[in-house]
């Protein structure tokens, strides 16, 4: 064959309508495909969107015919400035889609080692190119398939999960009750809050750690023995607010959920619901993102997309880098630099924002309110001290210890505690913003004849080698107990109760102690009748569908409360007090005896440089972690001194053969405005010795962190004066 004809050959199947009808066709099975399958099955994904059909609609036009389109229009400028060009690069979509394609379902099907999954994948794409210019059986194939770029996002659109989000199955005004009862309700739900973080060594919660959980139950009941009955926030919470035993079939909106605390008390009272992640409240109510604009929402949706069809899409090995999308629905990249510089002198982050619009909306009225809140915490990501500080950006993911396949915690015992640091550190700040909701509601004099609902979705657990969410690969009690208090109307005496109690009871309790009869029929029963007998076992569902089922006392419920009181030292202060020689704590650097400084430079990590940067009015760093390399010996830990004391001490980790790591958290009392000197000291035992171990100090890169005046300070005391 002549070199004439070889050349026609090689740009025939690329010129003319079929070719860009067999890029529209590649492009529906590597892009649009993978990302229907996805959303269809995770439906959640789109909830917590806030997804509309014009949302739907606009997310399809371009996922199916926008981007493979312009696709199509860059190969045909590409031809007409040089057709070669538009050639090789035709060629090259097609086996970059075809790579594409195949690494997808190769996820899906393949037990190849990651490395061996991406060359497969390159290899498909190639023969998918290679067979578009060499076999015109191929290239009739994909014109017969090509019906996929219509048939693909109609399926889409037909599927059960979808379907629900398109249509208006229910009028919310039909289902609405009228009631009597006139008390206002006031229900906040706490997420990931196992009942374990709030208690001390006397199973009573800490009023010296949680000082303001501690004075509600002093005039609430507290269930002691209060447990969830789904692993997932979007099962959990629709149990909390229809009385119901939950399956994987439904989406939690409120065409799946329609009878529900709202539709109970919406005919009487005005109703404010703030929730973050789910649309159980009729529309038009005051959902956590309901305010954002169209263009705000598909903008949203389309980055966090991206996010998500990146990790569905590559191979597992080019996904380690990615943010996470298992820890939660939205916000994937974090907030944009815009948004920083907004956000910059509150210091909120995201969900502070959030409970600050809750917090805000707390009013007196003429109609008896229902106020609902869903808050994202403590829940991680972990980023906040307890007094509202943020010593990571609002949505970094950073968890060292923690294995993202499986969503487990890794062997070490110090980088799981650390963990379990922060989470409780985080839920003190839950305290704190408990303690300002009661502080509102007395102001307004509304605490008194407020029926008053604390409780969580879910808990989370921190053992090694073992999962952090799952209950059927981790203690189960971490997952199933959750704190439950409910101060009735006018109730001014605490108590305790240890009756078995799950979430599908706390509607019907709300009901009871409100007097109303519920119009429908639930799985729950009143918590507060104790009339009623109580259920032998409890149950709990995980993600994958399996039903545990567990005696109503639980065998084990104190059994993650005993590791927390040996891990941590009584008091409010007690969890910076963590990791080795807490003894050393406070001291100064002057009364150690130093040994020779080693040649060696710890080098802290650049995101948490870059982030202090970012969020310089905002930010404490608290949190101080970094890399080394080729210590002179491996039996040593690290001592953390900042301004000449000695505030954490912490072991150090080989990341491969070289590169040393630590970390430790340090409180943000050790810090002061301004540039604050940070040493770093090698301890190293004399092993023939019992001589008090000899500091080697290290250098630092920086040595110097700097903490503005603003970032010191509580978060709410400077809201508080910047509203003065």
């Amino acid at each position: 064959m002549s070199q004439a004809a070889t050349s026609h050959d090689t740009k025939q199947p690329v010129r003319g309508f079929s070719a860009g009808l067999h890029l529209l066709t590649l492009s529906a099975f590597a892009l649009a495909w993978p990302l229907y399958d996805l959303l269809s099955r995770h439906p959640g994904f789109l909830v917590a969107h806030r997804s509309r059909p014009a949302d739907l609609i606009a997310l399809i036009t371009l996922v199916s015919f926008g981007v493979p389109l312009a696709l199509v229009v860059l190969t045909a400028v590409a031809r007409r400035i040089w057709h070669p060009l538009g050639t090789w690069l035709y060629l090259l979509l097609v086996a970059l889609l075809g790579a594409v394609a195949s690494s997808w379902l190769l996820s899906k099907f393949s037990f190849l080692p990651g490395y061996a999954e991406i060359l497969a994948a390159l290899a498909l794409g190639g023969l998918t190119a290679g067979l578009y210019v060499r076999w015109p059986l191929w290239r009739s194939f994909l014109s017969a398939v090509s019906p996929a770029i219509v048939v693909f996002p109609l399926v889409f659109v037909a599927s059960p999960n979808v379907s629900k989000l398109l249509t208006k199955q229910v009028d919310p005004r039909q289902l609405m009750h009228e009631v009597d009862a006139t008390a206002p309700v006031v229900m906040i739900v706490f997420d990931e809050f196992p009942t374990a973080s709030l208690l001390n060594a006397e199973r009573r919660i800490d009023p010296a750690v949680y000082p303001n959980f501690a004075a509600l139950a002093e005039q609430a009941t507290w269930y002691r023995n209060a447990t969830s009955v789904h692993q997932l926030t979007g099962h959990a919470l629709p149990a909390i607010l229809t009385g119901n035993y939950q399956n994987g079939t439904r989406v939690p909106t409120f065409g799946d959920h329609p009878y529900n605390l709202f539709t109970l008390l919406g005919g009487s009272y005005e109703l404010k619901a703030f929730e973050a992640f789910t649309q159980l409240c009729p529309e038009g109510r005051f959902g956590a993102f309901e305010s954002e604009q169209f263009a705000r929402r598909l903008q949203t949706t389309l980055s966090d997309l991206a996010v998500v069809y990146l990790h569905v899409t590559l191979p597992r090995e080019l996904t380690r880098r990615l943010p996470s999308v298992s820890q939660t629905w939205r916000d994937f990249l974090g907030p944009s630099e815009e948004e920083v510089t907004r956000q910059a002198n509150k210091a909120f982050g995201t969900q502070l924002e959030h409970f600050q619009k809750f917090y805000n909306a707390l009013s007196t009225s003429d109609r008896p309110q229902c106020y609902f809140a869903h808050i994202y915490l403590p829940h991680q990501p972990w980023v906040y001290l307890p007094e509202g500080q943020l010593y990571m950006p609002p949505n970094a993911l950073y968890m060292p210890g923690y294995i993202r396949e499986g969503d487990r915690w890794g062997p070490s015992h110090y980088l799981v505690d650390q963990a379990y640091q922060r989470h409780l550190l985080q839920v003190r700040l839950v305290d704190l913003l408990l303690g300002r909701v009661i502080d509102r509601l007395k102001a307004l004099d509304l605490y008194d004849p407020s029926l008053i609902v604390v409780t969580a979705d879910h808990g989370v657990s921190f053992w090694p080698n073992q999962s952090r969410r799952n209950p059927a690969k981790c203690p189960p009690e971490d997952i199933l107990c959750v704190p439950l208090l409910i101060k009735a109307p006018h109730q001014r005496e605490g108590k305790i109760s240890d009756r078995n109690v799950e979430s599908i009871d706390i509607l019907p309790t709300i009901a009871d102690l409100l007097g109303i009869e519920l119009p429908w029929r639930v799985d729950g029963i009143s918590a507060a009748n104790d009339s009623v007998p109580e259920r032998p076992k409890k149950r709990i569902v995980t993600r994958d569908g399996q039903v545990l089922t567990f005696d109503a006392r639980l065998q084990n419920q104190y059994a993650t409360l005993d590791r927390k009181l040996k891990l941590f030292d009584p008091g409010p202060d007690g969890l910076w007090r963590f990791g080795p020689r807490k003894q050393w704590l406070g001291r100064s650097v002057d009364s150690f005896a130093l040994g020779q400084p080693w040649d060696v430079r710890f080098s802290i990590v650049p995101e948490l440089l870059d982030w202090a940067r970012l969020y310089a009015n905002a930010f404490v760093p608290s949190l101080i972690a970094g890399t080394f390399h080729d210590p002179p010996t491996d039996r040593f830990q690290l001592a953390f001194a900042i301004n000449g004391k000695i505030e954490a001490v912490a072991p150090c980790f080989h990341t491969d053969m070289v590169t040393w790591f630590s970390q430790a958290m340090v409180p943000p009392s050790a810090f002061r405005e301004g540039k604050n000197r940070l040493q770093l000291f090698a301890v190293v035992e004399d092993q023939a010795s019992s001589a008090q171990p000899r500091l080697h100090p290290l250098r630092v890169a920086p040595e110097q962190l700097s903490v503005s005046a603003e970032a010191l300070q509580p978060v709410f005391a400077r809201d508080r004066a910047d509203s003065d």
